[in-house]
This record gives structure tokens, sequence and C-alpha cells, in this order.
């Protein structure tokens, strides 16, 4: 190995060699940058993680046992993750507790004949699975995954310790035998029926409640044999069956078999008769004064022939041998989750007639039914954690509302000082802010709360009013002119969502249904009485979707009626779509929006396309509810959740940034301003906030060389500016102009692959020359790509791309960066692949790749390579203060920004007219004649200087440094007067001398030289002539002012002839 000190000294002799050359050259430069776009002036840094905003316990089931001998509660906050919780009742105690990992909910538990706890859980990326906790153990464990079901809704268990399970997405019934670990499938129950919502098991008979609609089948455990058997149930509730939706809870209860019925006509209860096999003619429906019905149940607790049930806000008393009812007089108007006679040792409560339960928020609750007392127990007896953001929006206040799924908790964040906060609130589905109030789009029911944020305060969320008309989740919510606009799914098993307008002032409603029929709204915009919306062809759940296509239209306010309508299909590359959103009027007037991958923007008065751009081929019939989120920046940029991916669009330009992976999904963002008044990116993740800062941009974008192809070849036939990385490769590369359009100015030509080999052999890399990197800096390579024939042989394209490969001085690869995957991307179209990474510590330079692997086959074409990334620093200017003629000043050479500098070749160029260099000097920042070297020549007549400057040795530089002092004389005024440093200079880190790479000016850095004004120069023309001796002879013996102060040239006071013969004798010597 060459010692470095050595090797070092080659850069500094080449460099003082260049001195006798007559024009400066490159030496292997790669040009530094282009002109920047109004996108590359940004720089969108790594996502931070700003906590988990809303906490809360949220219990939605629990079960009472004994362990030990004492009362404990087995119950699963629905946190992420889920948070298993045993809790000892009588001391109101925290025994212990489990994190169910990958866990988010739980709604269902039940104890088995062993005491075995089993846990229905439902996981963040939606799957079933059940779970089980061993007193005896005392430990969990995951036991199966049911079946590729998305949730568990029920269980229940039989004398033997099966366990019974009922699911959602296709309404199946499963049994868990623990003895053997199998799970039997007993398939769907009633075809077009997705959940069984509960289930009760009964002498070898499993009697399942499903949903959508309601219905109660009983199956035999053994067989398999299934029968419906509440055909009954509408005719005794005196409701249409479509009206009723689930069998949501079931209860064992002396001979009774305890059933909730809910739907639109509310939730209600029914008694099956289990030794008569009949139901009875009575029932607990809403109560017709508070409205309220009956709520949810795991266990009825029973005493002395009466059951208790939580119906009418309150616990319902329910004797047996009559059924009637009798309110017990406890205000409690929530569910038993779990319940039990528990003698909890207090004297204000009975001891054998006091159930104990668990509330959503984690308190146990005490209900004595002999007294008619309620008395909730201090504390939170559940431990919980984060759960899932359901929504986000800024108030006008610049704080972020947050609600969660499931609802019940909310949160507030303040983006100034990071610190959050929570209010109990429900499920929104969409938020908006206006004035001083924040607006809440809450599911179930469609029901919009207000709340006050006056004076950074917040109050107690309030019912406005419900949107009715079967509407369930407002999913899109705007305010424009005084009035809430919403857009809104319908209930379950509909379809036809609504527009509705609020007036805020007057309170006046104006639901508009099937304005796009069968369709529901999940896009609004508002611009001069005029509101533009779009839709899903999604419905309620339940329901198929209707075969027209979704649409954009327009309501005209004051007409109260549709006056115009259209679907996209007209849009480049869009097949099948279910969803249209994103709406948003930009500064330019026009409708924006998206659909699948495409972002588009249409002509507001006659909804025609302008603009529109595949930003993600690979999205197909992309959506369901949730809208795609627009905000536009004070930057003038689009910021759009375009397919949940987030996406900064450039309108002018249609130039676009992705700033999440596209195997992420980010539910909700919006733009808030922190603490320096800087607009950042906020979305969510999860449980998490996230913020992306959003700073002025370092990176520049690097010209690659050849990157568009259009140099001839060279003389042994290769492409200049790359190389095949492969030796024994079946891949051919080769020049093309077969492809029409242009990415760089005239039609020129693209680099086409061919890979039609099915083997290892089939791997091809073609790599550029070599680009400097900055370690630690962040850097993208894109291309242009089209891929004219992708399925060869029946074989589809898969993983060829362009990968970013970092190496180090001796110029071995160091790190690999995969790009854009491409399977499924479209064909015979230009799409946009890119690669994106961080040089490691050790990397001085990058290559990219042009990429197809091994096993897979394309025929395509690239074009435009690009690389943009941290700047390397630059070279500048630097002047101080005015000049005058005859004066002598210094321009400073000045590096800014640099990581290991070593080396810099200057160029200057100036009018040698104007100015003469008198001396070119080492400055103090860049070292001494021990530690550095500077040489200089020039040619006055051409008016151009040359400059070399070098370390020594092993010595480099870094950040913002002054190289050389040029001394100048002015030799008379000109305007414009300019000292260049032109686009021939470069300068090398200390590596330079190993990889051959140096860093050049993409364009000429001009310094404006500012001459200075002579006194005697009153019309600021820098010439002293016939002009300013008129101009002060009319003011000879006038009053000094404001206006002719500056001509009392002799500080006398008066304005007289020997001050005009000052501004003579200067004009004398302009003459000379």
């Amino acid at each position: 190995m060459v010692p470095r000190g050595m090797r070092n000294r080659s850069i500094t002799m080449a460099l003082i060699l260049a001195l006798g050359l007559s024009t400066l050259l490159p030496m292997g430069a790669q040009a530094a940058s282009e002109k920047e776009s109004k996108l590359s002036k940004l720089k969108f840094g790594t996502p931070i993680n700003l906590g988990y905003p809303i906490r809360t316990v949220s219990i939605n089931d629990g079960v009472m046992g004994k362990e030990n001998g004492r009362d404990v509660l087995y119950t699963t906050a629905s946190t992420t993750p889920a948070v298993f919780n045993v809790i000892d009742v009588k001391n109101n105690a925290l025994i212990r507790t489990f994190e169910l990992e990958g866990v988010a909910q739980s709604w269902r538990h039940v104890i088995a004949p062993d005491g075995t706890v089993y846990i229905g859980t439902n996981t963040a990326s939606g799957t079933g699975e059940l779970w089980s906790y061993s007193p005896a153990t005392k430990s969990v464990q995951k036991l199966k995954v049911i079946g590729g079901e998305k949730s568990v809704w029920s269980m229940t268990t039989d004398p033997e310790g099966n366990v019974y399970i009922g699911t959602y997405d296709h309404g199946k019934l499963f049994r868990y035998n623990p003895k053997t670990k199998e799970l039997k499938d007993y398939g769907s129950l009633l075809a077009n029926h997705n959940y069984i919502r509960s289930m009760a098991y009964v002498d070898g008979y499993i009697y399942a409640g499903m949903a959508l609609p309601f219905e109660v089948v009983k199956v035999n455990v053994k067989t398999g044999a299934s029968e419906v058997i509440s055909d009954a149930v509408p005719g005794i509730l005196g409701v249409e069956h479509e009206k009723l939706e689930f069998a949501y809870d079931m209860a064992i209860v002396d001979k009774y078999l305890f059933v909730k019925a809910s739907g639109e006509a509310g939730l209600m209860m029914v008694y099956y008769n289990l030794q008569e096999q009949k139901w009875e003619d009575k029932y607990i429906g809403v109560d017709p004064v508070n409205g309220k019905g009956v709520m949810s149940y795991n266990q009825i607790p029973v005493a002395d022939g009466k059951a208790y049930v939580p119906a009418h806000g309150g616990i319902l008393e329910v004797d047996l041998s009559t059924l009637a009812t009798r309110n017990t007089g406890i205000s409690f108007a929530t569910s038993l989750r779990g319940a039990a006679w528990i003698d909890m040792g207090d004297p204000e409560l009975t001891p054998d007639r006091t159930i104990v339960t668990i509330q959503a928020n984690g308190k146990l609750s005490a209900l004595d039914v002999k007294k008619g007392l309620r008395k909730d127990l201090p504390g939170v007896a559940a431990k919980g954690g984060p759960i899932p953001i359901h929504n986000m929006e800024r108030g006008t206040d610049g704080r972020l509302y947050m609600t969660a799924y499931p609802g019940g908790v909310g949160g507030a964040f303040d983006p100034v000082t990071r610190e959050s906060s929570n209010f109990l609130i429900g499920q929104a589905e969409g938020i908006v802010s206006a004035g001083n109030k924040v607006y809440y789009g809450i599911y179930p029911g469609g029901y919009i709360y207000e709340t006050d944020i006056s004076n950074g305060k917040m109050s107690e969320p309030k019912q406005l009013f419900q949107v009715g008309s079967g509407q369930d989740r407002p999913y899109k919510m705007e305010y424009a002119d005084g009035k809430l606009l919403i857009g809104t799914i319908p209930d379950y098993g509909q379809l036809g969502g609504a527009l509705t307008i609020y007036d805020l002032a007057s309170g006046e409603k104006q639901v508009y249904r099937n304005i796009i029929q069968d369709h529901s709204i999940v896009g609004l915009a508002y611009k001069d009485g005029k509101i533009y919306g779009s839709t899903t062809k999604s419905g309620g759940l339940n329901t198929t979707m209707p075969a027209n296509n979704p649409e954009v239209f327009v309501w005209d306010i004051a007409k109260k009626e549709m006056t115009m309508h259209t679907q996209l299909t007209s849009l480049t590359g869009l097949g099948n779509h279910r969803m249209i959103s994103g709406l948003t009027i930009g500064p330019d007037g026009l409708l924006w929006g998206g659909v699948d991958g495409i972002l588009f923007a249409l002509n507001p008065d006659d909804l025609s396309v302008v603009k529109q751009k595949n930003i993600y081929p690979d999205v197909k019939d992309y959506g369901m509810w949730r809208p795609y989120y627009s905000r536009w920046g004070e930057d003038g940029l689009l910021y759009i959740s375009l397919a949940n991916r987030m996406t900064v669009v450039d309108p002018a330009t249609m130039e676009y940034r992705s700033l999440t992976p596209s195997n992420f999904e980010m539910s909700f963002m919006t733009l808030a301003k922190d603490a320096d008044g800087h607009e950042q990116i906020y979305y969510t993740d999860k449980t998490k906030l996230m913020m992306i800062p959003i700073s002025e941009s370092d990176s520049v974008k690097t010209v690659v060389r050849n990157g568009c192809f259009g140099e001839p070849l060279n003389a042994d036939g290769t492409i200049p500016g790359w190389s095949s990385a492969e030796a024994g490769t079946e891949v051919e590369y080769s020049l093309s102009k077969e492809q029409k359009q242009s990415f760089c100015g005239e039609q020129g030509q693209s680099l086409k692959i061919i890979d039609k080999s099915q083997s290892n052999k089939g791997i091809g890399s073609y790599l550029s020359d070599p680009i400097p990197v900055v370690r630690g800096g962040e850097y993208t390579a894109s291309a242009k790509l089209y891929i004219e024939q992708g399925l060869i042989e029946g074989l589809r394209t898969d993983d060829s791309g362009i990968v970013l490969y970092f190496y180090d001085k001796s110029g071995a690869r160091i790190s690999t960066v995969a790009g854009t995957i491409i399977k499924g991307m479209p064909q015979k179209e230009w799409i946009d692949i890119s690669a994106t990474g961080t040089a490691p510590e050790q990397a001085v330079f990058a290559r990219i790749s042009l990429y197809s692997s091994a096993w897979n086959m394309m025929v395509g074409y690239y074009d435009q390579v690009t690389f943009e990334g941290q700047s390397p620093g630059g070279l500048q200017l630097k002047a101080v203060g005015e000049v005058s003629v005859g004066d002598t000043f210094d321009v400073i050479l000045h590096a800014k920004d640099v990581t290991d500098l070593y080396a810099v070749q200057a160029a200057l160029a100036f009018d040698p007219a104007l100015f003469e260099v008198v001396d070119v000097r080492m400055a103090d920042g860049f070292g001494s004649t021990s530690t550095a070297y500077l040489g200089w020549n020039q040619d006055g007549a051409k008016g151009k200087v040359n400059i070399i400057a070098t370390q020594l040795g092993d010595r480099a530089l870094g950040g913002n440094v002054d190289i050389a002092h040029i001394t100048i004389k002015a030799k008379q005024f000109g305007n414009p007067a300019e000292v260049v440093l032109t686009k021939q200079s470069f300068f090398t880190d200390k590596n330079g001398d190993v990889t051959k790479l140096s860093y050049m000016l993409s364009e000429d850095e001009k310094l404006g030289i500012r001459f200075a004004y002579d006194v005697e120069d009153f019309n600021k023309d820098h010439r002293v002539n016939a002009q300013d001796i008129a101009l002060i002879a009319k003011q000879l013996g006038k009053k000094l002012d404001d206006s002719n102060r500056m001509m009392d040239l002799n500080g006398d006071g008066i304005i007289d002839i020997s001050d005009i013969a000052l501004v003579v004798l200067k004009s004398l010597e302009s003459v000379n």
C-alpha cells in the first residue's frame, strides 16, 4: 500500500501542473447539480416519533372467576399491544398483567371448567386469534390463529372444556380441543351472514347469534347440522327483519336463552325457552322516556329467581317466573363486562346483593340491587396503554385533535409544546374545525358533536345533531361559508350515502341521499356557492357494490340540485376503480383529487381533465371509505395521502416526492406549525403520532454522466458513462431510438435492456460511472422505465428495476439499496422508479445500477437517470462593502459546508477594463506554507485568473473555509461589475487520489461588485459632470433641508459658490 502522504502528493502535483494549461480541465470531475426545482429546495426529514397521544384502558369485555380463593375479574384492555389483566375485585387491586403481542382488541372471555381463561382476540393486522391464561401457571399463551378469519367475536365452552369460537368475515363456527390442540372448522353457518356475534352452549348444541341480518342458528356440535330458529323474533318485537341487524349478546339464564337484538329499531332483548324450544312473547324494548335500550353483557347475575340486566340506563330486574321487569333505581348506562355477586366488605353495600363489574375506562363498579345504590371504586383497576388513532385534524388554534378506535377517548396534541391531553369522545370518522369550534362525525349513528376550543381550553363534547336518513359514518367533513358539509356512509346492509349541509347559525339541516345512486360520498370541496363531491362504490357493511363507476359531481347550494357529474374513465392508466377522493380547490383554482395512484386536476367549470399524473401505477381498485387527505402548504405544494402514501406534489410541474414506503399505509395526515412557526407534516402510525420535518434542502441533483444516453458510443462500442457489472450474463444492453418520447430536451436515445433468460445468467447490472457522496448523506437515484414486454412465456416481470450501490475508497461495495419493485407495474408506458439510501460512514462514492434480476425477464428502456442527495458543499466568492474607483479590495474564495476538503482548482473571470488582479494569497484558515500550497497565474488582458490550493500530507478541512484572498484594483466604474467563479472550478476531498472524483460547479458563481458614489455625484450615475454642477447651482443660497443638505459639501451651513467650486474641481479630475 502506498502511504497516504505519498498518494496525496499526486493530487498536489497534478494541480500545480494544471497552472500551465491555458484552460482549466475538470480531471474526471462530476457535475454537482442542476437547477433546482421547487421541491428540490425542500428537505423532508426522517419521520420523528412524537409518542402516543391517546392512552386509555378501553375495556370491551371481561369475565368473573375465582383464583386462589379470591374473586377475580379477567379482562383485556384493547390497546396496542392489548393487555390482559387479572384483578382482585374485593380489594380493587391489580394482581398481574400480560401484554398480548400483536393483539389489538378482545371482545370475549370465557372460563372453562378447569379454570382456564380463554381470550378471543383480534390482531392489529386483521386476524383472529385464540389465547389462554392459566391460573395454575400464571401465564398466557397464543393457541391458534383462527382459520384465516379477521376477528373473533364470540366464545363459549362445553363441559368437556372444548372452546367454541364465532368469527367475522365469513361467519364461521370453530371448536378448539385443548387436549388435542386441534381446531375444527364447522364452516360458515349462514350464507351472506358475516358475523357470529354471540353464542351459548346447551346440551350438545351451540346457539349462534348471527348478524346482518339478525338470526339465531342452532348447531349440533357432533354432526354439524344446523337450523335457523329465530323466524318468530321480528314478529315478537314488531320490527321488520331487515331492521334487526345483530344477535349481539347471549347468556344462559335458568331455562332461558337471553338474546340481545340490535338494529335500526334499537337495542332490545328477547327470551328463548330452552325447555319448550320456543320464543316467549315478552321482551325488553327501548325505554320510551329516555330512549335507552339493552346494553351488552357477558354474565347475567341471578339470585332468588331474579336476573339482572343492564337496560334503560340502569339495571333491570327480570322475574324469571313471569319475565316481568322492575327498575332497581341504579343509574348505570353501560354494559356488564363480566359480572358476579361479590361481598365487598363495605357496610354501605348489601353483602349478597351487590353486583361488581368493570366499566370501559377500567373502573370497578359495585351495584347494590337491593338498595338501588351504585358505588364506583376509586382509581383504575385495569392497566391499559396506547390505542390506535382513528382520525386527526388541525384545529383553528393550531393543535391536533384526534379520536381513537375503539372509540371512547380522544386526544389533543400541541405541536408547539409537544404536550398532549385526553378527553372522552366516541369514534370520529371525520373531523373539521371552524371558528373556535371543532366538529366530530361520530360512528355509530352518524352523530355530529362539537367542542369549544377558545382560549387554549376545550369544552366537553356535546351532541349537535344526528345526520339521520340511514347514515352511519360521517367520513368526510368540510367547512365553508358558515356551513358544515358532510359526506357519509350508510348503515349496515344499506347502499346510498348522503351529502348533508348544516347551517351553523340557524341549525337548519339538509340531507340529500343518493346524489349518485347507491354511492357514498368521500370527497368534498367548495367554491363560489358550489359543492364539489366525489363518491365511493362502498356502502354499509355487508353490501354488494353497485356496478357503476364512482363519480365527481357538482351540487349547487342555492338551487339545491346537482348541476353536473362525470366519471373519470378517461384518465390514463385508470382501470377498475372503486373510489375518488381527496378533493380540494388549489391556489390555481383547479379542482384537485386522487383515484387509485393517480393525481388529477379538473376545470371546476366543466369538470374536464386539465392535469393528471399516475404517480403510483401499481395501485389498482383502491379504497373503501377512508378518504385521501389533501392539504395545501404555505409553500404552494400539495400534500396528499394518495393511496395512503404520503406524497408531496409541485402543482406547477407535477413533480412529486413519496415520503412513506409503498408497503406502509398512512391512515391520517395534516399540516401544522411547530414552535418555530414552520409547517411540518403530521401523520398517524397506528398508536403513534409521527412528524416529517420540512426544512430548506441542502441536497443537490447530480448530473449522471450520459444519464439521458445521448452521447455517441465509445470507439470500442461501449456506452459512455456506463459499464456492465456482470460477466457471462445473457442480458443485452444497447442504445435505442425506438422510444419517441424524450425527457432530456431534443428527442434522443434510451438504454434498451433485453433479458430473456430464465436462469441465473439472466442477471443484468448496468452501472453508472462513480458519483461522489458525503458519508451519512441521504441519496436518491431515479430513472424512467418503459416496460415493452414483461410477460415472456407466461412469466411476469418481477423485481427488475433500479439499485443504488455505495463503495469505500478501495472500490469495495459496502452497501446495497434496492429500489422500486416493478411487479405489477403497467407496461408500454413510462413509469418512475427510484432507490433511496444513506451513504455509510466509509462510503466515498456511489454507482447506479439499472438492474434485471436472475430468473425474471424483461424487454424495456431506461432514460433520464438522475442522482440527488446531500450537497458535498460548494465554492463561492465573498466581498465586503462598496468600492470606489482607484481602490484596492479583497475578494475571498470560500468553501461552504464541505467535508474533508483537500484541494481546490478555481477559474475566475472579470472585465479587464474595470478590474486588475494585484495579488492572490492563501487564507489563514486554509493553512500555512508548511501545511498547504497555493499557486496562481493570470491572463490580465483577458481577465482570467487560475488558482490552485491544496493541503499537504493527510490534512483535510471541513465546514466553512476561507481558501484565498484575491486583491483587486478597481480601474473604473462599470455596470454590471462582476467577478465570476466559472463552472470550470472544482474541488476534491482527501480520497480524490483514489476515487479520481471531484466536485464541479454546475454553473458560474457571480459576485456583483458595488461601487460607492462620490459625494459630488448628486444624480447617482457614477459620474461627476455638468449635470451635477447644474443641480447644485439651482440650490445656490437656498435654505438647507432634507432635499439639498448633501450639497453643503464644506459643511458651513449654506450652499454657496465654494460648494459649486468643489463639484467643478471633481468633474475636471474625471476629464483628466
